[in-house]
């Protein structure tokens, strides 16, 4: 792990890891970094706290609306590109998404910055601390490149009903983009176990700051 003085976040943590540049493969090594920080996150104190306080300020609301109301009022969105420029210059490899993990977050001051796969993992720990079974949705969604994956948010699984919950995009919880503005869709289970759907494909750089990764177009 090396330290970096970002010009927006301050000192922070960060690694590279990579993935393949393009494509489903791609879509699926994030989908796993994602998901196991997601559940390793969950069990965390901080995650625990978030829900605790989710349910404080909205008692009479489902698990679902309180964790999305939570996430979508203390994270502001910004592109990763902004966020991993910084560090792009050193690089050869294009840096060209980033990862912030639940916990790093949650503990993000002043203001905790992310994009719709932070928005995601943390809306993901928070469900999974509920024991709330969930989803990653992604969605391609940009007629620019109708095959690629482009969006990325959460499905719970409650009493055997799904809502989506995106809550760097949605209007409300249960808010799903339209079908007629999606090309393409794929849920992917999130499950406490070792995943091995990635392997190191010196392809793309990938960015971890506090615990950033990084992956395009996710």
């Amino acid at each position: 792990m090396n330290q970096f003085d970002h010009p927006v976040l301050g000192r922070v943590n960060y690694s590279l890891a990579a993935v393949p540049d393009y494509g489903d493969d791609q879509t699926a090594a994030v989908i796993a970094l994602m998901t196991k920080y997601a559940v390793e996150d969950s069990k965390s104190a901080a995650v625990k706290q978030a829900v605790d306080q989710a349910k404080l300020e909205m008692p009479t609301e489902s698990p679902e609306a309180q964790i999305f109301y939570y996430v979508r009022g203390r994270v502001r969105f910004v592109a990763d590109e902004s966020t991993a420029l910084p560090l792009q210059r050193w690089y050869q490899d294009p840096i060209v998404e980033s990862l912030i993990r639940p916990v790093d977050l949650l503990n993000m001051h002043p203001i905790a910055q992310g994009d719709c796969d932070d928005f995601s993992m943390l809306v993901a720990s928070m469900l999974l601390a509920e024991g709330i079974p969930c989803s990653f949705v992604t969605v391609a969604a940009d007629d620019r490149d109708p095959q690629q994956f482009s969006h990325v948010y959460v499905a719970s699984y409650r009493d055997g009903k799904r809502t989506p919950i995106d809550a760097s995009h949605g209007l409300f919880p249960g808010w799903e983009a339209d079908r007629d503005n999606v090309f393409r869709k794929r849920e992917w289970p999130i499950r406490d176990e070792k995943q091995d759907q990635y392997r190191a494909a010196i392809l793309a750089s990938v960015l971890l700051i506090g615990a950033y990764y990084a992956s395009r177009n996710l």
